[in-house]
């Protein structure tokens, strides 16, 4: 089919799991692809593959300045949203949204530069790959996560993750052995051991690069937020300093406990000081978690807040006094970069983060983080103390962190260096 040419400035950017109403990660990490592509020159569109569950949500419009349309002109095929709906349209979605956005790009791939795909099930990559090799176009799959090490962390025990093992192999196989392999142009690796777990599976290192998560940087301070975050100030739980986590809600793959029992020995020696838990996560990971905090006796301390809108989440990132990134060293870990770390960093905020390979890669302790091992009680402890006792320094690191976005995770130079990765590659090569 020749060689791939970029000259067109239209760009196809999907995946699944968006939300355009609240927002949520998937959303918001592909608007910031999205933006730096814009900066560039081109004009994004973005093209949901699973079909929406929000009866608030319009089947096109407009979400931080770019443009999305679901396949279907009504979103769904059966109308009405809740029970059996939901389960119906999804099913049903998943396999005609991929096929509908395959005919769109077949039939504009005289205008189209290229397609950036998020996170996606095997068979909707697979039927956008053909698409995209009939139409002589480039595919480019951001790999943010390792599917197998993820049901490998899942909070499910017993027969119940034995289950979802064998639910989740065939996929796997599929995935690595053929859509990866022959569907896919270009494979983006979220971090440096996931490209090399593709390496040691035999990928061809042209067909790998490295794509952390990133920040449109020029718009960073666009975000409107609510300059009255709702307080009850009768409650001396929010007249407390206070720790902040966000993100999904793991005890799997996250230090909860070693995290409370520091907490616990912090308070008892005289600090006073609360944890705040955003984010929503598996029903059975959530219960682990409340019971963990019931079990350390820290429920004075910590509160769960569940899933909340962006801005009130922002809001809550700006006041804490130190945000976490407290990851257990599990394979799940250290195939994935966590999405809130840019959100900490944007805001120049300090963070506790634990000792990953990740993590050293970008950050020194005391210096722009502070790293600590997610298992040692002690360390976590000691980390709480030093920053109550250093404000001053505390705010230091969190503007050092800052530069490090800059840096290391601006939107901008990674789109610019994904488009040079493409230029030049054929299907022969």
């Amino acid at each position: 089919m020749g060689l791939y040419n970029l000259k067109y400035n239209s760009v196809v950017i999907t995946g699944g799991g968006f939300g355009f109403v609240d927002g949520n990660a998937s959303s918001n990490l592909s608007v910031e692809f999205a933006l730096a592509y814009k900066e560039l020159g081109f004009s994004p569109i973005i093209i949901p593959q699973n079909p929406s569950l929000s009866d608030q949500e319009a089947s096109y419009g407009s979400y931080r300045g770019i443009e999305y349309s679901y396949p279907l002109k009504r979103k769904n095929i059966v109308a009405g949203y809740g029970g059996w709906r939901n389960s119906v349209n999804y099913r049903l979605g998943v396999l005609i949204n991929p096929l509908l956005t395959g005919w769109f790009i077949w039939r504009r791939r005289k205008t189209i530069s290229h397609v950036f795909s998020q996170t996606l099930r095997p068979t909707t990559l697979a039927i956008l790959g053909v698409a995209c090799r009939f139409s002589g176009l480039p595919l480019v799959y951001h790999l943010v996560e390792e599917p197998w090490s993820l049901t490998a962390q899942a909070d499910l025990t017993g027969w119940r993750r034995l289950l979802r093992a064998l639910q989740v192999l065939p996929p796997v196989i599929f995935l690595y052995a053929l859509v990866l392999r022959f569907l896919v142009t270009k494979v983006a690796c979220i971090t440096d051991q996931l490209m090399e777990l593709l390496r040691r599976l035999g990928y061809s290192r042209y067909q790998l690069l490295y794509l952390p998560n990133v920040r449109y940087l020029a718009g960073e301070n666009s975000v409107e937020v609510n300059p009255e975050m709702p307080k009850s100030y009768d409650d001396p739980f929010f007249n407390l300093p206070y720790l902040l986590y966000s993100g999904q809600v793991s005890a799997g793959k996250e230090s909860f406990r070693p995290l409370f029992e520091a907490l616990r020995k912090l308070n008892a020696d005289g600090g006073r000081v609360a944890l705040r838990i955003y984010g929503g996560g598996h029903p059975d990971a959530v219960s682990r978690v409340c019971k963990l905090i019931e079990e350390a006796d820290v429920h004075r301390w910590v509160r769960y807040f569940g899933f909340v809108d962006r801005n009130t989440l922002a809001e809550a990132q700006r006041n804490a006094f130190l945000c976490l990134l407290l990851k257990r060293d599990v394979a799940f870990n250290r195939y994935n970069f966590p999405t809130k770390l840019m959100d900490y960093l944007v805001n120049k905020k300090p963070v506790l983060m634990s000792n990953l390979e990740l993590h050293n890669k970008y950050f020194t302790n005391k210096f722009d983080a502070l790293i600590v091992c997610p298992d040692s009680v002690d360390e976590i402890h000691d980390a709480l103390m030093w920053s109550l006792l250093k404000p001053e320094q505390l705010n230091i690191i969190g503007n050092r962190g800052g530069e490090i976005l800059r840096k290391e995770f601006c939107a901008v130079n990674h789109v610019r260096e994904l488009l040079k990765s493409c230029r030049g590659v054929g299907y022969g090569d």
